[in-house]
C-alpha cells in the first residue's frame, strides 16, 4: 500500500470544522452554568480560553482553507482551431495560480494540525496538574473535579478521545469489510 498523505491521521484527529465550532459555541454556555472563580486556577481559566479560541481559529482556517481550494472554471474549448493553443495556455495558466492556492491551503491545514495537537496536548498536561495531586506518601491521587471550567476541559478531552476512536473504528470496520467483499470477489 502506497502511503499517500503522511498527516492524514494528524488531519483526522483534528477534527471537522463544524466539530470546532459547534465546541466553540457551547463553550460560551460554561460562563452562564455557574461562578467558576473558587475553583479553578488560573492555569484552568488560561487552558480554558485557549482551547476555546483555538477552536475558533481552527474553524476560520477550515474556512480560508476550503476557499484556498475551490478551483478556478476553466474556459470551454472553442471550436477554431487557431485559439485552440490560446485555450490550452489560459487553462495551464488557470491550473498553476489554483497549484499555489492548493500549497497555501495544505499550510494553512497544517498549521491548524498541530495547533490543535499543542492545544490539546497543553489542556491535558494542565488537567493532569490539576486533576493528579501527589500526597505525603508520595503516592498520586486524583482529585474530584471542581469549577465548570474544568468540567468543560475534562469533557473537551473526553470529545477529542471519542472523536479519535470513532475514526479508528470506522476505519477499521471499512478496512475489515473490503477484506470480506474481495474475499467473496475472488
Amino acid at each position: 500500500m502506497k502511503l499517500l498523505d503522511p498527516f492524514a491521521g494528524y488531519r483526522l484527529a483534528s477534527g471537522h470544522p463544524f466539530f470546532h465550532i459547534a465546541l466553540f459555541t457551547c463553550s460560551w454556555f460554561v460562563d452562564l452554568l455557574g461562578s467558576d472563580t473558587q475553583h479553578s486556577s488560573s492555569s484552568i481559566h488560561f487552558a480554558f480560553s485557549l482551547l476555546r479560541w483555538g477552536h475558533f481559529s481552527l474553524f476560520m482556517l477550515a474556512l480560508i482553507e476550503a476557499w484556498a481550494n475551490t478551483p478556478s472554471s476553466i474556459p470551454e474549448k472553442s471550436r477554431d482551431e487557431e485559439t485552440k493553443e490560446e485555450d490550452e495556455i489560459a487553462r495551464l495558466k488557470i491550473m498553476h495560480r489554483d497549484s499555489q492556492f492548493r500549497l497555501f491551503a495544505r499550510i494553512l491545514a497544517t498549521i491548524s494540525v498541530f495547533g490543535y495537537q499543542g492545544i490539546v496536548f497543553y489542556t491535558q498536561f494542565v488537567l493532569s496538574h490539576a486533576l493528579l495531586v501527589q500526597n505525603a506518601a508520595g503516592e498520586y491521587e486524583l482529585m474530584p473535579v471542581e469549577g465548570n471550567k474544568t468540567m468543560w476541559l475534562v469533557i473537551e478531552t473526553a470529545c477529542f478521545y471519542l472523536y479519535m476512536f470513532a475514526a479508528i473504528f470506522y476505519i477499521l470496520g471499512n478496512q475489515i469489510l473490503g477484506v470480506f467483499q474481495t474475499a467473496c470477489n475472488v
